[in-house]
């Protein structure tokens, strides 16, 4: 009998601890399910800011390309091409004899070289100009982007963004607070990614559709956003 009774004692502390370690293991559930839920909003509104800031990278693209610039490029790129061929065929015609033809006339090797590296100085100037127009037309889309959404922030009266805009050394978007620190897209709340997400739709729609009068947007880019401050 003694040994029963010990043996149900036991029995009845091991039940006892048994019944606490499944308390404290739907506790854990409970809070990893709330962790969770937490977490979903966040990441699907840090999807949509990174889909934005695509968005606005190919319209920034469509604007260089419908650029007068852009065309002009296109051409110089082209002729560029044709230029580099020749240069090519002289050097390789210099190789075959003392005599060759340039612009329809024997010239000899001596000038033939002269021509060819003015030939060569004229092509490294081509594509100097180039990657400045190149660089203009950049910077001009970026600083287009720029202004519409620094105009949007100063009309909306923001107490806690002072600034977003497009570097113009990498492009990448930054966010400067009011106390003058610059915080990164990922690491900014939830709801501060909402409004950032809803800047870049309005700003890149005024920057390079102004003469459309609508804009199309959904619950994530809409929601906890004050309708008449959008007026």
């Amino acid at each position: 009998i003694k040994n029963i009774r010990h043996y149900e004692g036991k029995r009845l502390k091991f039940s006892k601890d048994s019944d606490r370690s499944k308390v404290l293991k739907d506790q854990l559930e409970s809070e990893i399910d709330s962790i969770n839920k937490n977490i979903d909003p966040d990441k699907k509104q840090l999807e949509k800011l990174n889909k934005d800031l695509k968005s606005t990278e190919n319209k920034i693209k469509e604007e260089e390309k419908s650029h007068p610039l852009y065309k002009e490029t296109k051409l110089l790129n082209k002729q560029l091409g044709g230029l580099e061929n020749k240069i090519s065929n002289l050097e390789k015609k210099i190789q075959k004899g003392k005599y060759i033809e340039i612009f329809n006339k024997n010239t000899n090797l001596d000038k033939a070289k002269m021509i060819i590296d003015d030939l060569g100085e004229i092509l490294s100037n081509i594509k100097d100009y180039l990657n400045l127009k190149i660089k203009e037309q950049r910077e001009g889309a970026a600083k287009k982007f720029n202004n519409s959404i620094k105009k949007l922030i100063q009309e909306l009266n923001f107490t806690e963004i002072k600034e977003i805009f497009l570097d113009l050394e990498n492009y990448h978007l930054k966010v400067i607070r009011s106390d003058n620190t610059s915080q990164e897209i990922s690491s900014v709340s939830g709801g501060e990614r909402v409004v950032i997400a809803s800047l870049l739709q309005i700003s890149a729609k005024y920057a390079y559709l102004p003469d459309i009068p609508f804009l199309i947007g959904d619950d994530i880019i809409f929601h906890d956003i004050d309708p008449t401050r959008l007026d």
